[in-house]
């Protein structure tokens, strides 16, 4: 894989374009979950539910949100900086992206759900790198990190509220 291995990672989006990034991600998640679910659906594995229930139509719903992805976000793409800080764009920091994403999925329920929730773990880890992680800029890069994983999980919230569900 060489010494970079996404050179493209170096160049740090910034300002509007940082949304713009941060968007296309996200609708590159859904895409490649909503196939995941659709593979595995075919082969009749089901991933595990979420074992919280946490009632979406309550006011601190919102609050609670933000603090679980920043939480999660601490826990799954912080640790990155250490990659960062020591070998830079390089094979072990993709390596460390990659087994932080298994244990994201993992964690969020079984390691069916690597093949979902990992999906996302990955797009968050490159939002991280790209919006400054790789630059040094580690509170931009969480910020924005947390970002997409608060919108995602209100995307998540609202699309099971439209199926009648009203916990996560």
């Amino acid at each position: 894989m060489g010494k970079k291995f996404w050179h493209w990672l170096e160049i740090k989006v910034s300002g509007e374009d940082s949304i713009s990034f941060v968007g296309v991600c996200l609708v590159i998640g859904f895409l490649l979950t909503i196939c995941a679910s659709w593979i595995m659906a075919t082969l009749g594995i089901a991933p595990e539910p979420s074992r919280g229930k946490i009632p979406i139509l309550v006011w601190w719903f919102p609050l609670f949100l933000f603090v679980a992805a920043l939480v999660e976000e601490l826990l799954f793409r912080f640790p990155l900086v250490f990659y960062i800080e020591n070998w830079g764009n390089s094979w072990q920091l993709f390596t460390a992206i990659i087994l932080f994403s298994i244990i994201f999925g993992a964690v969020h329920g079984s390691v069916k759900n690597i093949f979902l929730q990992g999906v996302f773990g990955f797009i968050y880890s490159l939002i991280f790198l790209k919006c400054g992680g790789l630059q040094g800029r580690y509170v931009k890069a969480l910020c924005m990190s947390t970002l997409a994983h608060v919108t995602t999980n209100g995307i998540i919230a609202l699309i099971l509220l439209a199926n009648g569900i009203k916990t996560i």
